[in-house]
């Protein structure tokens, strides 16, 4: 990785992680290859901002979880911060959905997302080449291979939000409010509890759920049709 016939350029490496598992391993597989050199190690996002902006690393490995942040909003917070072009390298126990909706997310620039279980100097070595081009992410056949599905059905079921009607889309945020009843729900809406059983049996066969209320409200949250977490929203009428 360094130049011929001069000295070795050196590359600078931040580790971000929360957890030490794993990255013992890492730091010796990092100290075997010639031309990277580990400035520093953070646990936090604190710790982290500060030795990024101290050591201006062109590399930084991070883990899936930050004590005390999320770790996709730390590295969205390093690129608008000291680190605008640095590559960085996720590091992943396992393929999780959430956290590739969250690395793969226009807000997030990532330069690879790698499993632990694959990882080898021989794995390190191509992906730090071809990540430090800065010509594309990189990822394993196993990642992608989970990005496609997950792709694949997010596309079907935002086929399947499509048909939802107007009432049944108002409706959403009401059964996110997991403390009202069918009856109470109804009661706001001016209709009765099995006309909200219906609708909910509509709009889970459109969706391609089954399992009542808590899958309808599941599905809509991955559509972003109802905020990820908490109550539903801003709650209308009919």
């Amino acid at each position: 990785m360094g130049r011929q016939g001069g000295p070795m350029e050196l590359r600078s490496v931040l580790l971000i992680h929360s957890d030490e598992i794993g990255w013992g391993d890492l730091r010796a597989l990092l100290r075997s290859i010639p031309g990277l050199a580990i400035a520093g190690e953070a646990g936090d996002r604190e710790q982290a901002l500060r030795l990024a902006a101290s050591h201006r690393p062109e590399v930084i490995f991070i883990g899936e979880t930050v004590e005390g942040t999320c770790a996709a909003s730390l590295v969205a917070a390093l690129r608008r911060g000291p680190c605008p072009d640095s590559t960085v390298i996720v590091l992943a126990r396992r393929v999780d959905p959430d956290n590739l909706r969250e690395w793969t997310s226009q807000q997030v620039s990532v330069s690879a997302y790698l499993l632990w279980s694959e990882l080898s100097r021989g794995l390190l070595e191509r992906c730090l080449t071809v990540a430090l081009s800065g010509e594309i992410m990189v990822i394993s056949q196993v990642v992608a291979r989970a990005i496609v599905s997950l792709l694949q059905g997010e596309a079907r079921l935002a086929e399947a939000a499509r048909r939802l009607t107007p009432r049944e889309r108002a409706l959403l945020p009401w059964l996110a409010r997991w403390e009202l009843s069918y009856a109470q729900i109804g009661a706001q809406l001016g209709i009765d509890a099995d006309t909200v059983k219906v609708h909910v049996r509509r709009i889970g066969e459109k969706l391609g759920t089954r399992g009542g209320r808590a899958a309808v409200v599941d599905a809509a949250r991955a559509l972003g049709l109802l905020p990820a977490t908490g109550q539903g929203g801003e709650q209308g009428g009919w």
